[in-house]
């Protein structure tokens, strides 16, 4: 809130869900649930929240942008107490729409109030009557005077029931299939990070500088790219560690993925004590990467038919008598004339290999930070969903 008391910033914690995509047969993947963090700063979007009653288990369609954002983060040091400040990335999604879904029932009911209890008491006292002397389970969203009849007073309200894990639960399986979706299209800040892990599984990681197609009115001006990190897993972790590389264009077709409390190593600057710290983030999980530009699958195979031609081109000739041919026969081959000796390809393979070539010299840098990772060289987390500016202290 600002001096006036207004709501300036709302933060929803939005529970998702999504069923990966299987790509043998069929099959449906088992659901995962994620938490996106969800910050409305428009006034429009802050009143409809507020004037519907937005509560907790509300059913909420959002449509926005993946932001990203440079921000303070803190934490405490075990060893001096004393409050470290460093820089680091926050994500978020900022709404462009949202909508409400009915999915907790709404019951009506009248309450009846004495004189006193109507005339006298304050609104909060008369609120904590209401709640009192309902029938139905559930919260007051709304509540109508009725008038005096018979020297009672009447008063309408609205019930909403509370609702069960169960019924969100059946709600998210209802919508799994759109409940997490994202799309972007962006050039990759740095070539990609490939690590296989212990359970044979593969991953490939690596940042996406997007330029903002949508003006975001209450967003720092001077902010026109956001850089998500993207996490590539198994089959499609090994085709974008072939294919792609640092200014390579592609659009990804994924979901949102939360991270909570795993640990980063930070250094005290007053003590040099080496901390760890636990913290949140948020990360693409891609369902599908299509390479549009600038990578190396679609260069080498340019390269290659360039470099040798599948079929050569055959010179036209007269067709030859039985005594031309004989002639051809006997007569002795030279060397080097022969089509198989002109067509013929080097031993060794070809190999186009550009991955140290720059992509374009020009360019500004996307946005890749070192501070990313750990003094042994080690990923050590992606972006956290707490800022200062943004109305989080950063503190787990």
């Amino acid at each position: 809130m600002n001096e006036e008391k207004d709501v300036i910033q709302i933060n929803i914690s939005l529970l998702v869900i999504r069923r990966p995509q299987v790509a043998v047969g069929n099959k449906k993947g088992e659901t995962k649930t994620d938490v996106v963090q969800v910050w409305a700063r428009d006034k429009r979007i802050i009143d409809y929240l507020i004037s519907h009653h937005a509560t907790e288990g509300d059913m909420l369609e959002v449509s926005g942008v993946f932001c990203t954002l440079r921000s303070n983060k803190h934490f405490i040091c075990p060893s001096c107490g004393r409050k470290n400040t460093y820089q680091g990335t926050s994500s978020f999604v900022h709404p462009m729409c949202v909508r409400l879904d009915e999915l907790k029932p709404k019951n009506v009911e009248i309450v009846n109030l004495s004189e006193t209890e109507r005339c006298y008491l304050s609104r909060d006292e008369i609120w904590e009557i209401l709640r009192e002397r309902k029938t139905f389970a559930g919260s007051i969203i709304q509540s109508q005077d009725l008038g005096e009849k018979n020297g009672v007073f009447r008063v309408q309200i609205t019930v909403r029931e509370n609702p069960t894990d169960e019924s969100v639960k059946k709600w998210l399986l209802w919508m799994a299939e759109i409940s997490n979706r994202i799309y972007l299209i962006g050039n990759l800040c740095n070539d990609p990070i490939y690590n296989p892990v212990d359970n044979g599984g593969r991953v490939c990681t690596y940042q996406l500088g997007i330029n903002r197609k949508v003006f975001i009115k209450d967003d720092d001006p001077n902010v026109r790219a956001d850089y998500p990190w993207i996490k590539s897993l198994g089959e499609q972790a090994d085709k974008d560690k072939e294919a792609l590389r640092k200014g390579s264009l592609v659009f990804i077709e994924g979901a949102v993925q939360s991270k909570q409390g795993f640990t980063v190593k930070r250094k005290c600057e007053f003590c040099g004590e080496l901390c760890r710290k636990l913290d949140s983030a948020m990360e693409i999980v891609p369902y599908s990467v299509e390479y549009l530009k600038n990578c190396l699958t679609i260069e080498e195979e340019n390269a290659l038919l360039d470099e040798f031609p599948m079929f050569p081109e055959m010179d036209e000739v007269e067709e030859e008598t039985e005594e031309d041919e004989q002639e051809h026969i006997q007569e002795p081959e030279k060397p080097g004339n022969t089509a198989e000796q002109e067509w013929s390809c080097p031993d060794e393979e070809y190999i186009p290999d550009n991955r140290d070539q720059e992509w374009d010299e020009n360019e500004e840098d996307y946005g890749f930070h070192s501070e990313d990772y750990d003094d042994d060289g080690e990923f050590g987390g992606f972006e956290s969903m707490y800022s200062d500016e943004y109305g989080g202290d950063g503190d787990m």
